[in-house]
């Protein structure tokens, strides 16, 4: 079956666990689920271009975990604009330069989330863009970005920890907003490591 087939179906709090298998879909998820794919080297979502997010997640208290997201053309692998939603442990992006995420892996408006234990790779552009305040951004991989800014936060009181970012042609790190906290990350081989132009971080 069709994920979004599932999520249309499903109620309020309800768990879906997704069935290891490749789904070309994009999906909404429009109300409080748990997702729960089979790991990312088997439940894979492929997004079907044409401008459109993969994940787009519009219902508050969404969580998220265990797939691989892969968007083709213009759009993000995920893209949030509710809060207290949590993305774990999922990869966004391709192998390589062949197979990216031509706007980025993860846009977040959102308070108070969570992303945590994802791998983000070979996105265009942004790895994470955060305008959202009071989320968690925590041990997350980004080994290498295509073109631009690996993470760029313009929210404010997030916290930005032990997360691994590397190899983005600006910034690897990028703070705009205020009294935001950054700790244990490592951020190297980027043109610029760390770049802050907001107050009180």
């Amino acid at each position: 079956d069709a994920i979004q087939d599932v999520i249309d179906n499903a109620t309020v709090g309800d768990t879906i666990r997704v069935y290891a298998g490749t789904y070309n879909e994009d999906i909404e998820i429009d109300k409080m689920l748990t997702l729960i794919g089979n790991g990312t080297s088997s439940s894979i979502i492929n997004g079907t271009g044409g401008g459109d997010d993969v994940i787009e997640i519009t219902a508050s208290g969404v969580y998220l975990s265990g797939f691989r997201v892969i968007a083709y053309e213009e759009g993000y692998g995920i893209y949030v604009i509710s809060d207290n939603v949590t993305i774990n442990d999922c990869v966004i992006g391709g192998e390589d330069t062949s197979l990216e995420n031509d706007d980025g892996g993860i846009y977040l408006s959102s308070d108070g989330s969570t992303i945590s234990n994802n791998t983000i790779q070979w996105n265009f552009d942004y790895g994470m863009r955060i305008v959202g305040s009071g989320n968690t951004i925590i041990n997350n991989y980004l080994p290498v970005n295509v073109l631009a800014t690996q993470i760029s936060i313009s929210g404010n009181n997030n916290l930005v920890k032990d997360n691994t970012v590397m190899y983005a042609t600006n910034e690897n790190l990028l703070i705009s907003g205020n009294n935001n906290v950054i700790t244990d990350n490592t951020l190297k081989d980027g043109t610029w490591g760390l770049k802050i132009s907001g107050s009180n971080n």
